[in-house]
């Protein structure tokens, strides 16, 4: 069963989430499981690498020879622990890590059936019994071979077995191969290689020199072959043969044993020695890829022809050789070997702490499970998937129960499904339950007990259903501050409303997560927490909450025009008051980031867009002195003023309605843009935008800029962002604020303008923000573009992302800083 190997924080978040069966999740997401610095994995091209060394975009083998991308990194210190195996080299991982065992039990039924690979925590792993995990227990550490394409080589005077011949028995620094006097069919074998190729061999007492002698070809003869492999001198398996297609790599292998290889027949096995470990290295690496035990061990050894002692490299191969292309006579035939277990499974003798030490990790696609150095096969690691896994597994939650998860619409229909794929949770059925309303009744008639869909369709959804009928137990709102103008009495969000029929009675579990809970205030808190306990805890009803913590200001003619401030300690208390069921988490502190470095652009208005822009922001303050200007219609009120001072304004039609034409008034904010562009020198540059009619000046400024669309295009351009093929991609905070991965493509940001929702502005920001640059292992700061047109509101609505006062205290305070003209 893949399990995910949690990160610190994500440890807490995990654990509340099951102790808690109603509860908030405040917090950005990551994962990563982990090894200590030097352990070597191996890359889908069969080179190593060093856990540390691995970065974002690399690829590494999966065990069923396919590749795994690597999605993002994992850094921090943790209790480490040496895995050591019965036979082999220790590895060191941290107390969060996933190993990946395979059971050996002959049983083909019950708790361990047999052959059946189980992922368990470390942790998890200790709680055990000895006859489950001890060195003959049921559970196994297991290694597979691995599949390369076929490579080049050079078939005529090189071949493979002929490359394996020369490492084991050749002279290092010539095309002499060393041959007994048994060794017949060897000496075959080359007599057979030197007339195909025209060469002639020279004898020398056991020595076998091959070249073509004095026939004037000797920049083509087999020692020009092995200087060109870079073998001369310098023996070692070169990439292309140890990385060949299983044939190639058979051949090879034979050649090794043949010229080197004891075999021993009471164990079935062959004996390999050399005086360099870097050769025993690669032999290793090439049998184990194959599908052989191979151990190295270091002895003491005297040489037959020096009769001088040292230290050799010794490595016994076990396994099924009868694939293998022998020439020598006596290992063409051995007998056949009755294997009674896999040599590929390893018992593990011990698994001990060593300490508190750095990890190094990753996350990576498909299974999550990934390759060691030695063909050891690990597991790599979501949260909240994790949890409802361990729920259906444990039975707190059975076949009657159904989750229901809502989230914004590219979220659900992409992120989740994507997140159940990617590590195959067994006890979850996930299926995307958006878009039209046959392709949603589909998915809620299917078996599927994990439903994904957004919340502009909780009204249709609990419509469909109705309370009696409701089949979902367990809720969780993704970015809940989608519930926050929920109202218990009346007003407020529709569809907060809504759901709020069927919030409790059968659903046993509703989970809010978000990474901005109160993106305007503390009273963005109530609705969202109303959904967790009804209200217990900060009020029965909006009113009772608002009348508890808040100041009440008049703000207008209409007796719904108010303001609320909050009463001193008021954030203090509210927080105690729901600390019991929230888990707050700030993933820039884990991650140690920095906060993102804010670049303000100022522009100067030309002089005829400066009077269009006085003339509009005159009849605002004239708005407000007489009153029209309320809480609920400020922001709007002011987007004369942000269009002019963008560049552009939409025009009214000749009833006085909205159109969608517009007119252009400067385009300094443009050509600002374009100054930024051109100091990136390249880089790419994500833009955000508020008004359509930016989106049009910008596309036709910049030719290279992109549109980001919805959909599969939308999924499709996040891809080519990622890979570094869109040199600007354009976005609205309002539609890309929730479910990208931005990250991988850029660290530069431009707001062509800004709009008064602090949310999406935040929200938006995280796309590429510093907590996914580094979970995603890049050491780069995120900056931050604001185009900001000097003494206009631009002024105001950038201070605001910084403070969360009202839109209308804000106008109220700039009039006055202004004065009356």
């Amino acid at each position: 069963m893949s399990k995910f190997a949690r990160r610190p924080y994500q440890k807490l978040m995990t654990s509340f989430m099951l102790q808690h069966p109603r509860c908030n999740i405040w917090a950005s997401m990551g994962s990563g499981k982990c090894l200590k610095r030097g352990t070597e994995v191996i890359m889908f091209d069969g080179t190593t690498k060093k856990v540390e060394d691995v970065i974002v975009g690399d690829v590494l083998m999966g065990p069923d020879s396919t590749p795994r991308n690597v999605l993002s990194l994992g850094r921090g210190r943790e209790m480490m622990y040496e895995v050591k195996p019965r036979k082999g080299e220790s590895y060191t991982v941290n107390e969060s890590h996933i190993l990946s065992m395979r059971t050996t039990t002959g049983i083909a039924k019950g708790s361990w059936p047999d052959n059946t690979v189980f992922d368990i925590s470390v942790r998890d792993w200790l709680k055990l019994p000895k006859y489950v995990t001890g060195p003959n227990g049921y559970l196994k550490g297991w290694r597979v071979p691995v599949d390369f394409p076929r490579k080049e080589q050079d078939e005529a005077l090189l071949p493979p077995y002929l490359m394996g011949l020369w490492l084991g028995d050749g002279t290092s620094s010539s095309g002499a191969i060393t041959s007994g006097e048994n060794e017949k069919e060897i000496r075959e074998y080359l007599e057979s290689y030197a007339a195909r190729n025209g060469m002639q061999i020279r004898k020398e007492g056991l020595t076998w020199s091959i070249s073509y002698g004095n026939t004037g070809h000797k920049k083509h003869g087999f020692t020009h072959a092995l200087k060109s492999a870079g073998v001369l001198n310098n023996k070692h398996i070169p990439h292309n043969y140890k990385c060949g297609d299983r044939r190639q790599r058979l051949e090879l292998l034979a050649g090794l044993l043949d010229s080197d290889g004891y075999c021993d027949l009471s164990k079935a096995g062959f004996d390999w020695i050399s005086v360099s470990e870097r050769l025993a290295d690669d032999f290793c690496y090439l049998c184990r890829s194959l599908g052989f035990a191979a151990y190295k061990k270091k002895t003491r050894k005297r040489c037959a022809n020096t009769d001088v002692w040292g230290d050799y490299f010794r490595v016994s191969v076990s396994g099924d050789f009868s694939d293998v292309p022998f020439v020598r006579g006596r290992h063409q035939n051995l007998p056949k070997r009755n294997i009674n277990k896999n040599v590929l499974n390893v018992g593990i003798e011990s698994i001990t702490p060593v300490g508190v030490d750095d990890y190094f990790g990753f996350t990576i696609d498909g299974d999550s499970r990934f390759l060691l150095g030695d063909f050891t096969v690990t597991h790599n690691t979501s949260s909240t998937l994790w949890v409802l896994n361990r729920l259906f597994r444990n039975g707190q939650l059975n076949d009657d129960d159904r989750v229901l998860i809502l989230a914004p619409l590219r979220v659900a229909s992409g992120t989740w499904p994507a997140e159940q794929t990617k590590w195959g949770f067994p006890c979850l059925r996930v299926i995307d339950a958006t878009g039209s309303e046959k392709r949603r009744i589909a998915a809620l008639e299917s078996d599927a007990n994990v439903v994904c869909t957004n919340y502009e369709v909780i009204e249709w959804l609990i419509d469909y259903y109705g309370k009696d009928d409701w089949p979902f137990t367990v809720i969780v709102a993704d970015e809940s501050t989608k519930l926050k103008s929920f109202r218990s009495r009346s007003g407020g969000s529709k569809r907060a409303r809504a759901l709020s029929k069927v919030a409790f009675g059968k659903v046993k579990r509703f989970i809010n997560l978000t990474g901005t809970p109160s993106p305007n205030g503390l009273k963005d808190l109530w609705g969202q927490n109303w959904f967790i306990d009804a209200g217990e805890r900060l009020g029965s009803s909006y009113t009772a909450f608002t009348d508890r913590w808040f100041n009440s200001v008049q703000k207008g003619k209409s007796a719904m025009a108010r303001e609320y401030h909050a009463r001193p300690g008021a954030d203090n208390e509210i927080h105690q008051k729901m600390k019991d069921i929230s888990l707050t988490i700030d993933a820039a502190e884990w991650f140690g980031c920095e906060a993102p470095v804010i670049v303000p652009v100022e522009i100067d208005l030309p002089k005829k867009a400066r009077q269009a822009y006085i003339d509009m922001e005159e009849k605002l303050f004239a708005e407000l002195e007489s009153g029209e200007v309320e809480a609920a219609n400020a922001a709007a009120k002011t987007s004369k003023c942000l269009q002019i001072a963008s560049g552009a304004v939409y025009v009214s039609g000749p009833d006085g309605g909205a159109t969608k034409d517009w007119e252009k008034v400067h385009d300094t904010k443009l050509d600002a843009l374009e100054s930024i562009v051109e100091e990136l020198q390249g880089a790419p540059l994500l833009v955000a935008y508020q008004f359509k009619h930016e989106l049009e000046r910008i596309l036709k400024r910049f030719p290279q800029a992109q549109a980001f669309a919805k959909g599969a295009k939308g999924n499709k351009q996040m891809e080519a962002w990622n890979r570094g093929e869109i040199p600007m991609l354009l976005i609205h905070p309002a539609s890309a604020g929730h479910g990208l991965s931005l990250q991988h493509g850029g660290h530069h940001m431009a707001f062509i303008s800004q709009g008064w929702n602090l949310e999406h502005y935040l929200q938006v920001i995280e796309r590429i923000g510093p907590v996914r640059q580094m979970q995603s292992g890049y050491k780069r700061s995120v900056f931050i573009y604001q185009i900001i047109a000097r003494d206009t509101l631009d002024e105001v609505v950038a201070a605001r992302t910084d403070e969360k006062r009202s839109v209308q205290d804000e106008l109220l305070n700039y009039m006055k800083r202004r004065g009356k003209r």
